[in-house]
């Protein structure tokens, strides 16, 4: 049975004042040993303290609660329906109590992440997901996959608490973010093809390979990076197709439409007919963050950020080290 909200207002207040929790507590306690004696050592409280408290209340009450007996108290029909409402709202109090200490320990509440799925497969991301949701079984972990630039308007807005991302620029204003894991490009090419290549492509071998590349606006920094670290390195990718991510850029390389400069981390979950190759003379250093807006309170973001780092220490992934984040 639930209490309603009249029925706790009715418990707790009374036309002159308002009750005080150790008066219920005390009542309890003579409930429950039947003895006011008892109830005073149990409570460590005087037994004319305990006494005069508990006349106070049925006063208040306007009702007796116990029927005095030569050996001790026994509750009363009012006293037996008061034990059974004032009991729950103990509970409630007691439940509450736990509930906000755990909040504030980031045990329990909401933390929204977001990522890319392509760092998620293996390694950092993923073990860490793993390794919080053991711990903070009570916790809700909403986990949204989208790129950098749209992590970032999430987190402007609020939307998300943190964000896994590639800080090719500098980071929004107000954001804070710590390295996880480092990776580079490398080839993708079908394996229908392996024939054509050895252990390794020179830049020089690019010049007339068709290319699968993507869309500017979906990963703006990437893209441009990219084209620039192929033009220092003397070649201009010849596109035969260009799609909305990589997952697509992987589908129509692995069909043998051509190949594509992609992401090492791809390695991660290697694709059905396709093989990865490195680029002689060819590298963009690719450094995977957390990020977070600085005035984040959420306990469960802090909790979460300490695990990664601490997880992150023995993670098979490259961690870079950057300083405690701690709460």
């Amino acid at each position: 049975m639930f209490l309603t909200e009249q029925r706790t207002n009715a418990i707790l207040h009374t036309d002159e004042e308002t009750m005080e929790l150790r008066h219920l507590r005390y009542f309890l306690m003579i409930a429950q040993t039947e003895n006011v004696r008892r109830a005073s050592r149990n409570l460590h409280v005087t037994q004319p303290a305990i006494t005069r408290q508990l006349r106070d209340l049925e006063e208040e009450l306007g009702v007796d609660l116990f029927e005095r007996l030569p050996r001790g108290v026994k509750l009363s029909a009012a006293g037996r329906a008061y034990q059974e409402d004032v009991s729950q709202i103990m509970a409630a109090i007691d439940q509450a109590r736990e509930r906000a200490i755990r909040v504030a320990a980031g045990e329990m509440g909401i933390l929204r992440i977001g990522y890319l799925e392509i760092g998620a497969w293996k390694g950092i991301v993923p073990e860490t997901f793993q390794a919080y949701t053991r711990k903070y079984p009570s916790l809700r972990l909403e986990l949204l996959p989208d790129n950098t630039a749209r992590q970032y308007e999430l987190l402007e807005r609020g939307e998300i608490d943190g964000g896994f991302v590639y800080p090719f620029d500098d980071l929004p204003e107000g954001c804070e973010a710590i390295p996880v894991r480092n990776s580079d490009i490398v080839l993708a090419t079908p394996a229908s093809w392996s024939d054509r290549f050895s252990a390794s492509v020179s830049v020089g071998e690019l010049e007339q390979m068709p290319f699968i590349g993507f869309h500017r606006e979906e990963h703006p920094a990437y893209h441009d990076r990219l084209l620039a670290v192929c033009a220092k390195a003397g070649i201009t990718p010849r596109t035969v197709q260009i799609v909305h991510d990589e997952g697509a850029v992987l589908s129509l390389v692995s069909a043998g439409i051509g190949v594509a400069i992609v992401n090492d981390a791809n390695k991660d979950r290697p694709p059905s007919g396709i093989q990865f190759l490195p680029v002689e003379d060819l590298s963009l250093p690719l450094s995977l963050h957390f990020a977070w807006q600085s005035e984040n309170s959420n306990p469960a973001l802090r909790a979460f950020v300490h695990m990664l780092r601490e997880h992150g220490s023995v993670a098979s992934d490259s961690l870079i080290d950057a300083p405690s984040l701690a709460p």
